[in-house]
């Protein structure tokens, strides 16, 4: 076999007809209406730069021995095979656009270097719709419409799923930490999430992404029936066995709008916990211990919650912990840092104040090191404030979760426990003690900024600069039509420079969004559910959506702007301050 390269700008498709081909590697861009052709054999299909076709960007009756991609390949159709292909599909750029693949099992990974890659689709089809999926550690697959049946989610890989309320024909496993299953447009209230939960434990995060988390919400569990509610929604999910005693699951917000259910405990091993008698480490505390409390004298304990936790590094689940630093409540307090889980509620202000909501990346940071940790809960016979570590910090309430705890059969069932102060997790009360605590500190050394956003199109994987601005609205040309479009620009946290307590990275804020092609127009009001890749929620009292710095256009608006030049115009409703340099990063 020989090995074939291509370079430069290829105006026409690649076809092989027959040859056998040992490596075909693309390090320019491939066009056409069916961007490569294979009715033969290529052993190694490597693309380092743009494939992209108006109607199939790879199209294989032949043989694919794999295919590695950390360029771009788009397409209303991106890959249909009904031949042989990807014995492991090496991801570590961009796939964008419907996936047919007739073989019973796929499996795709991040490619090398454990380097993320991402796959959109609106339509993707495994088999006759019920192969195999494996996917591995890196990759990141976002797809609207799924035909595929049972399925493993392994370490570091997130299945986004959207517009069913089930997968296929089969089970999903979660088979490492920090495997993720999201919803895009989550079950109807009530339902049943129709394929069976293999693995969730620990390991695994179960996402709703347009489910905005509510204060009280939980995951119950009876058998195999795990069920989450906040009063007014409710899903169903079906684990393969039912879980044993200590299986932690818990329900919080996924810091981007939406709500995770998955595990956590809160205290760390090693938290020195006030009692009468001085200051003990919290997994030495029995029943009966006298604690002291805030403002209601010593108290005794009546239970201590038992358990471990795997908090994956590299991403932030419902176990990672939160790192109060010493001297971050002022006054010396805690007197020593202090490891919580991010729910784990602070006392400040005469409220309860999760841990995550305060989070300011200078004395309040994540404690992103994959480790296992052992952690413990500790039980009065009324919610209560204790001293841990010098500083205050709520005790366990049993909101119907203790048989999440590995000892949950030494306690005997309670009342369920009034909070013993509101618990807020925004607001103006919440928002002033986050800036007084990072004032407090002194914030920390930022590189200089820039109010500049960058703005740009990605189209078909190339930069198209804008070519008109005036007010509000920011005009682009794009000749030849396109396949792919994504909005890019800088992003930033607010909450990472220390301007103000708001976590997510925004890139620019859309009011509305126009294409056209001569007389054809196409308008994408911020509030339309379908901008969901890369975009925020809408915030309906603002009527604007924030972008995350590189946001998709749905394939489906696009349809009708292929093989022709189209304009498109951006209607700005605010930006931010960024860091100038594009390679700084924060470091907790």
């Amino acid at each position: 076999m020989t090995d074939q390269t291509i370079t430069g700008q290829a105006s026409s498709q690649y076809i092989n007809s027959g040859t056998a081909i040992g490596t075909l590697t693309n390090n320019g861009t491939i066009t056409g209406f069916t961007a490569i052709r294979n009715q033969g054999t290529i052993g190694s299909l490597v693309n380092n730069g743009v494939i992209t076709g108006s109607g199939t960007a790879i199209y294989n009756m032949g043989t694919i021995g794999s295919l590695t991609n950390s360029g771009t390949i788009s397409s209303g159709l991106a890959i249909y095979s009904a031949g042989t292909i990807l014995g492991t599909l090496n991801n570590s750029g961009l796939i964008s656009g419907n996936l047919y693949v007739n073989q019973p099992t796929l499996t795709i990974a991040g490619g090398t270097g454990g380097t993320t890659g991402t796959i959109t689709s609106g339509n993707f089809q495994i088999g006759s719709g019920n192969g195999t999926l494996i996917l591995a550690s890196g990759s990141e697959l976002l797809n609207q419409t799924a035909h595929y049946g049972a399925t493993t989610i392994e370490a570091g890989a997130t299945l986004a799923i959207g517009g069913t309320a089930d997968i296929g024909n089969g089970t999903v496993s979660f088979a490492g930490t920090n495997a993720t299953l999201a919803f895009k447009a989550a079950p109807a209230s009530g339902s049943t999430f129709a394929d069976t939960l293999n693995g969730f434990t620990t390991t695994g995060t179960i996402d709703l992404l347009n489910v905005g988390f509510v204060t009280g919400a939980t995951a119950t569990v009876s058998g195999t029936s795990l069920t989450l509610t906040d009063g007014t929604t409710t899903e169903h999910f079906t684990l393969s066995s039912a879980p044993a005693a200590g299986t932690p699951f818990y329900v919080s917000a996924d810091g981007h709008g939406g709500t995770n259910l998955s595990a956590v405990l809160c205290y760390r091993r090693g938290t020195r916990i006030l009692t009468a008698d001085g200051e003990v480490a919290v997994e030495h505390l029995r029943p009966g211990d006298l604690v002291m409390t805030l403002h209601n004298g010593a108290r005794p304990v009546s239970w201590v919650g038992r358990g471990r936790a795997l908090a994956p590094g590299g991403r932030r689940t419902a176990a990672t912990p939160v790192i109060v630093r010493k001297g971050a409540l002022g006054n010396d307090l805690p007197h020593t840092d202090l490891h919580v889980t991010k729910a784990h509620a602070l006392y400040i202000d005469d409220v309860l104040i999760p841990a995550e909501f305060l989070v300011n990346h200078s004395s309040i940071v994540w404690d992103d090191r994959a480790q296992e940790v052992e952690l413990y809960h500790v039980e009065l016979d009324s919610h209560d404030v204790l001293i841990s570590n010098g500083a205050p910090t709520e005790s366990y309430r049993d909101d119907g979760n203790r048989w999440l705890f590995q000892n949950a059969d030494e306690s005997r069932p309670m009342a369920a426990q009034a909070p013993y102060r509101p618990v807020l997790t925004g607001g103006p009360v919440v928002d002033a003690a986050w800036r007084r605590l990072l004032d407090l500190c002194g914030g920390r050394p930022l590189p200089p900024l820039t109010e500049e956003p960058d703005l740009h199109l990605l189209v078909d994987g190339r930069r198209v600069d804008a070519a008109a601005r005036k007010g509000d609205q920011v005009t682009f040309h794009v000749s030849g039509g396109a396949t792919s479009l994504r909005i890019a620009s800088r992003a930033a946290s607010p909450a990472e420079l220390g301007l103000l307590r708001e976590p997510r990275h925004l890139g620019v804020a859309l009011r509305r969004v126009e294409l056209q092609r001569g007389a054809r127009l196409a308008v994408i009001d911020a509030g339309d559910d379908r901008l969901a890749d890369g975009f925020h929620d809408y915030e309906p009292a603002l009527g604007i959506r924030w972008t995350n710095g590189d946001a998709i256009l749905p394939a489906v608006v696009l349809a009708g702007f292929q093989g022709g030049g189209i304009t498109v115009t951006l209607t700005l409703g605010g930006t931010t301050r960024y860091p100038a340099a594009s390679t700084w990063s924060i470091a907790a």
